[in-house]
């Protein structure tokens, strides 16, 4: 997949991604968002925030789900098995 573009808008990518990347991970309010920004010397508007953010997360999900690796196969979990030589004991782990 291309690199998404925010031609068109007023700030640069790095300020959307940040936004929206704010608004995903953290469970915070666009207007939370808006203060954010505003202490850093960017004036945007909430709503602005919120269309940023449901136009923009669809595309980072399909990036970011293309990246995600399988960690394992088979779907199987298996216990290490811990044995004591001093006495014979053999115990599933934890």
């Amino acid at each position: 997949m291309a690199q998404f573009s925010v031609k068109g808008t007023h700030f640069p990518k790095s300020i959307i991604l940040q936004a929206a990347f704010w608004y995903l991970r953290y469970s915070l309010s666009y207007r939370d968002i808006e203060e954010l920004m505003a202490e850093r010397g960017i004036e945007v508007d909430h709503a602005t925030i919120q269309r940023w953010v449901v136009k923009y997360t669809p595309i980072l999900e399909a990036k970011l789900r293309k990246r995600k690796t399988n960690i394992g196969t088979s779907g199987v979990w298996t216990r290490p098995i811990l044995r004591s030589k001093a006495n014979g004991i053999t115990c599933a782990g934890p």
